[in-house]
Formats: structure tokens, sequence, C-alpha cells
């Protein structure tokens, strides 16, 4: 049996990262239209077994608050990678 594997590095860590996202914002009365763990230069999904450079994954994602709707993306890289 394989060691989990991190938020966002395989298939089944993006799931798990997309749960705990929806489980938070939900905490605080938001409504998640969609979260999305991609590939930045292409936008594709990562790679399965989670071989996508990690600098290179980016976090989509709209949510609303009352009538406030907001969309945003984040890069996702590590800051030791950025030397």
């Amino acid at each position: 049996r394989r060691a989990p594997c991190p938020a966002g590095r395989c298939r089944q860590g993006r799931i798990r990262a997309y749960a705990q996202a929806r489980a938070e914002l939900a905490k605080h009365d938001w409504k998640v239209d969609y979260i999305a763990i991609r590939h930045s230069a292409a936008l594709r999904i990562p790679h399965p077994e989670g071989y996508d450079h990690p600098n290179l994954l980016i976090v989509l994602g709209a949510a609303s608050i009352g009538t406030t709707r907001l969309i945003d993306n984040v890069d996702v890289g590590t800051r030791a990678a950025e030397d």
C-alpha cells in the first residue's frame, strides 16, 4: 500500500485537498463553484502519479458569499525551489 501523497501531487491528494477546501469554505458560509489544481503552464490536470514539478502547480477557484462571487488563482510552488 502506498503512503498518502501531498495535496495536489497525485489524484488522491488532489481529491483530499478539494474536499478540505470545500469544507473549510462551507464552515464560513461560502458556496463553492469550483476548486481545481492544474499545471500552470498549460492548465492541464497534473500527472496522476505526481510527476509534475511542484513549482508549476496552480490552484483555481470560485466561490460566493451572499451576492459576492470571488474568482482567484494561487501559485502553490515552494519557496525553496525559487532559488
